[in-house]
């Protein structure tokens, strides 16, 4: 359903912006699948070794199990932190696009100019350092 007015150029430029980010949706699907199966994996081979570190072997094999599990415990925690991350720029790119396929469809211009206008200040909020955002503060 095309917008009515003469928006042929913006709905023309939306729909080959859809195209153009189609690769980088596929990639940041393909990265969120592989970050979560990678944190279950580590945490769950991380949690074995804690497991069977404290059942069997030397005392200083015991150690080096637990030590190695921990930290595989650690790191799976920090690569489900990615995930979480990676899932949440893919919410975000689907809530934006969606967002102006809507904004498109409103009938009156000077309506439709403000909600692209508060759209935009909406895209230009601050951004969080890397650092802010794997510890979430």
């Amino acid at each position: 359903m095309a917008p009515p007015g003469d928006d042929g150029e913006i709905v023309q430029s939306l729909v080959g912006l859809d195209e153009v980010s189609r690769p980088i949706h596929n990639q940041r699907i393909l990265e969120a699948r592989v970050t979560f199966w990678c944190a279950i994996a580590l945490l769950a081979s991380g949690s074995l070794l804690l497991i069977f570190g404290a059942l069997g072997g030397t005392s200083e094999l015991r150690v080096a199990k637990a030590a190695t599990g921990a930290l595989l415990n650690v790191i799976g925690t920090f690569v489900l932190r990615l995930y979480k991350n990676v899932n949440a720029k893919l919410d975000r790119f689907r809530r934006d696009r969606d967002a102006m396929h809507m904004i498109l469809q409103i009938a009156d211009e000077h309506a439709r100019d403000r909600a692209i206008q508060e759209f935009s200040k909406y895209l230009q909020d601050e951004k969080v350092s890397w650092w802010r955002r794997l510890l979430r503060r």
